[in-house]
């Protein structure tokens, strides 16, 4: 049995994904039966020989169902840093709300706020924004940048937390995310938001990977991605090398944002220190025309509205605005 698998604990801190990040104890099972770990100058590689020739094929079902757990636990722990503390409101920042409760088996797992458009009459003021945040804090850390895109883009907007962020029950957990999305246009369908209005999904960071997932469901008009990842993978080679094949088949925005049918703009800072700023642009480069760029020059991973001023603001209305060709780049 012992020789049938292979049980690795590691300790690793890095940057903060969005916002903090603390020391992380994971344990893993590969998928194969004989791992060895290789340490040269530093840096960790893992062997692995397949299973088939190394135990009864009989034993290894069993064995791999059983620590199943432990690898989805390993692989949420890494992902996620919720913050439910939750002690502010639109209200807060001068902003017209309505307190929304909605999906889960009683339709009240989740939380959001759905902020009502002002009277501004321009193209982009009949836009319903749908926005989907990265893998820490909460809505309330997103009121700010809201805020600025209420008084100068327009539109109406509706911001919610996943399970475990904020005030919304639950664990997060990768499918979860995108089922709680599914949830959210579910519920601005049953309540006449999307009436007369354009849909337009707005990323951030690993939302962007909800928001490429859902557009393969429910085609939106406008896509926005805000400092998207190239795959869960390829964040796992830079965050934890060794344990990268543990996520090669979650989120997949390489695989998937190819076959998304709405315009796409991508907007990613040079100095990201999260996700680096060539995955945002490869990503861009996988997209169908309509697209647009925006290289935010010395913007890092969350305050690409605050670095890129007026810029970011022109490149948001423009990309918005009805037009048949498609932007390189911007800024």
């Amino acid at each position: 049995m012992v020789s049938s698998l292979f049980v690795w604990a590691c300790v690793w801190t890095g940057p903060a994904p969005d916002y903090s990040l603390a020391p992380i104890r994971a344990i893993r099972h590969c998928d194969f039966t004989d791992c060895q770990v290789k340490s040269r100058n530093g840096e960790h590689t893992v062997s692995r020989i397949p299973r088939e020739e190394n135990a009864p094929r009989g034993m290894l079902h069993p064995l791999m169902a059983l620590l199943d757990r432990p690898i989805a636990w390993l692989k949420h722990t890494l992902l996620f840093h919720p913050n439910t503390k939750l002690q502010t409101s639109p209200a807060d920042f001068g902003l017209p709300y309505e307190d929304v409760r909605f999906g889960g088996p009683d339709g009240t797992t989740l939380h959001g706020w759905y902020i009502h458009s002002r009277e501004v009459h321009s193209p982009t003021s009949e836009s319903l924004f749908v926005w989907f945040h990265g893998n820490a804090g909460h809505i309330g850390h997103r009121l700010k940048q809201l805020r600025l895109l209420h008084e100068q883009i327009g539109g109406s907007h509706f911001i919610f937390d996943y399970q475990g962020f904020g005030l919304s029950h639950g664990k997060p957990t990768i499918s979860g995310i995108i089922e709680d999305g599914r949830a959210a246009l579910a519920l601005m369908h049953a309540r006449g938001w999307l009436q007369g209005r354009r849909l337009v999904y707005f990323g951030e960071s690993l939302g962007c990977a909800v928001v490429i997932a859902l557009a393969l469901e429910t085609r939106p008009d406008a896509l926005i991605l805000t400092a998207p990842f190239h795959s869960l993978q390829a964040m796992g080679r830079i965050r934890v090398p060794p344990l990268a094949f543990l996520v090669e088949n979650d989120l997949p925005n390489d695989r998937l944002i190819g076959q998304v049918h709405a315009p796409v703009l991508v907007m990613h800072g040079t100095d990201d220190r999260t996700v680096p700023f060539r995955q945002g642009h490869e990503l861009f480069t996988l997209a169908r025309h309509p697209k647009a760029f925006y290289r935010v020059e010395g913007g890092g991973h969350t305050n690409l509205h605050e670095v890129g001023g007026e810029t970011y603001l022109r490149v948001i209305r423009e990309f918005l605005l009805p037009q048949p060709a498609d932007t390189a780049q911007a800024g």
